[in-house]
């Protein structure tokens, strides 16, 4: 398995390997287990492919044992997938409503209580909040009961964990603050030490919220004595609120350094949530150290990201941090992306390879940015979703001057067609101006162009 080596990917590596038949044999009903476990880590390691590949096999077994609650345990954990995804929060919301049809139809309450949460968080970072406020109080009175009967770890950070969420989103940090301290408290008395680190880490970014710095710092001091060090979502998030803490105290080295390391981790993951507030945090910490322009460009990719997820809540938030931004027309950049087959178009279940190029006006120059050099970072949105080949998201570029393209490896889940979201650094005269984003369709009869801008 690729990533951070930790005790999360030890995990996942022995839970594979009793699925592969190098372990006791197992029953259905272990399978999708061990399944269920293998999709909550890959979450956790920021793999959401593997997480999902995981939960349709575990819905798969579930199915082949006519267990059909270990199916609707299964679709509770796409529920979370979903929530940390790159699909857009309309769409999101589309499908959160189909699993609690799903579940109400055949008396499944626990994915019932994931679905709305994950309902009542879309809407409200959509802005609907008269709809994410009627989805909360359902889920509130299904939670009570559900979690007081049953001592379901899961089940506990994840209704705190969406609570929280909405009710920052709707302007009430303090209630927040209570449902996750309400959370952290039944996870202690169930012992689930493994499932606090999250709750601790958005509890500390509501504390910061709320101007209370010294028990966000206290809540962070906890979470990093708990927390797996390949766990890059828990991490992330550790490292841009202690940023922010530090920031605000003017420490602003450090806060730099912490949030920056927030950033790096984020881009282990997959998840766009995780590397729009890695970059929303880097933004607000320059910010506050009144380095304005060194501010914008973390700012506007996370705002793009923000922007894509359809989070307007967030958006909005990070607007008010942006510097002034020049026309997106003025930028003189263009990419092209195509399906390289001699039939271009994207077949369900079957893998494809996308090329990609990259065009700058004469006196510019554009480079991907990524993790190292070269690098180009990519993102896969979908109205379908697709499979990302382990490694894609992150590939080197040919050679300056080579007209060789760069190449993701898919395989679509359906046969809608996929946006490709690219990222792009541009500068003129060595100088790096702005970083950009552009979402362009994958899969039309030959390579379409689409200019970057905001």
């Amino acid at each position: 398995m690729a990533g951070p080596a930790g005790p999360l990917r030890d995990e996942a590596e022995r839970a594979e390997a009793c699925l592969a038949g190098t372990g006791l044999p197992l029953g259905y009903r272990q399978a999708s287990n061990a399944l269920g476990l293998i999709a909550r880590i890959s979450a956790a390691r920021g793999y959401l492919s593997a997480a999902q590949d995981a939960v349709n096999r575990a819905i798969s077994v579930a199915r082949s044992g006519g267990a059909e609650f270990l199916e609707a345990r299964a679709r509770a954990i796409g529920c979370q997938l979903r929530w940390l995804g790159g699909q857009p929060l309309s769409a999101v919301a589309e499908q959160a409503s189909a699993e609690l049809e799903w579940a109400e139809s055949r008396g499944y309450p626990e994915l019932g209580l994931a679905a709305l949460g994950l309902l009542a968080q879309a809407r409200a970072l959509l802005g609907d909040g008269a709809s994410a406020d009627e989805f909360m109080r359902r889920a509130n009175l299904q939670g009570e009961e559900l979690i007081l009967g049953q001592d379901n770890a899961e089940l506990a950070a994840q209704d705190a964990a969406a609570a929280a969420t909405t009710l920052v989103a709707l302007g009430d940090p303090d209630a927040a603050a209570a449902v996750l301290d309400r959370g952290d408290r039944a996870l202690r008395r169930i012992g689930a030490a493994q499932s606090r680190p999250a709750l601790l880490a958005q509890a500390a970014r509501v504390r910061y919220g709320m101007g209370a710095w010294r028990e966000g710092l206290e809540l962070l001091e906890t979470c990093a004595g708990l927390a797996a060090p390949d766990d890059v979502v828990v991490q992330a998030a550790l490292r841009g609120v202690r940023a922010l803490m530090f920031a605000r105290q003017g420490d602003h080295f450090e806060a730099e350094e912490l949030a920056r390391s927030a950033v790096r981790a984020s881009d282990w993951s997959e998840c766009l949530a995780v590397q729009a507030q890695a970059r929303a945090d880097l933004a607000t910490v320059l910010m506050h150290a009144n380095r304005d322009k060194d501010a914008a460009l973390p700012a506007a990719r996370a705002l793009s990201l923000y922007e894509l997820r359809e989070d307007v809540v967030s958006a909005a938030v990070l607007r008010r941090l942006i510097p002034y931004q020049p026309p997106a027309d003025d930028w003189p950049v263009r990419v092209e992306a195509w399906v390289m087959a001699a039939e271009p178009s994207l077949v369900a279940g079957q893998a494809a390879s996308l090329g990609i190029r990259l065009h700058a006006e004469p006196g510019w120059s554009a480079a991907f940015p990524g993790p190292q050099p070269d690098d180009v970072l990519v993102t896969l949105l979908a109205s379908g979703e697709a499979t990302v080949q382990p490694g894609s998201l992150r590939m080197q570029l040919p050679r300056a001057g080579s007209t060789s393209p760069a190449v993701v490896h898919v395989t679509p889940r359906s046969a809608m067609p996929l946006r490709l979201h690219l990222l792009v650094n541009l500068y003129k005269e060595g100088t790096l101006l702005k970083e950009l984003g552009v979402t362009i369709p994958v899969n039309p009869p030959e390579p379409r162009y689409a200019a970057y801008g905001d």
